[in-house]
C-alpha cells in the first residue's frame, strides 16, 4: 500500500524479450542442438536423414553414403504477397 492505495503489480511482456538478440541467439543454439541430437538418432536407427546445405537438398545415409537428391534455384524476388492473418492453404499434387 502506498499512501492508503493498493500499488499494482505491472505486467511485464514477453514481447521485449523475444525481440532482444540474446534471445534469439539463445533459441538458435537450442534448435541446432535438437537438430544435431535428431540426425544422430535418425542415423543411428538406421534411418536416412535429408536436409538443406547450401542450395542443395541431401540425403546421408546410415552407413556414411551420401547423395544430393535436388538442387534448389531462386529467382530472387517471391511471386506471392502475404499480408498479416492471411490464411495459406496448401494441396497435394
Amino acid at each position: 500500500m502506498v499512501n492508503g492505495h493498493v500499488k499494482r503489480a505491472r505486467k511485464i511482456g514477453m514481447s521485449g524479450v523475444e525481440d532482444s538478440k540474446e534471445f534469439a541467439q539463445t533459441v538458435s543454439g537450442i534448435a541446432r542442438m535438437a537438430a544435431k541430437a535428431a540426425m544422430a538418432e535418425a542415423l543411428a536407427l538406421k534411418i536416412p536423414v535429408t536436409y538443406l546445405k547450401g542450395n542443395k537438398v541431401i540425403r546421408k545415409h546410415p552407413g556414411g553414403q551420401v547423395e544430393t537428391i535436388a538442387e534448389i534455384t531462386t529467382t530472387g524476388k517471391s511471386s506471392v504477397t502475404l499480408k498479416k492473418g492471411s490464411v495459406l492453404h496448401a494441396r497435394k499434387k
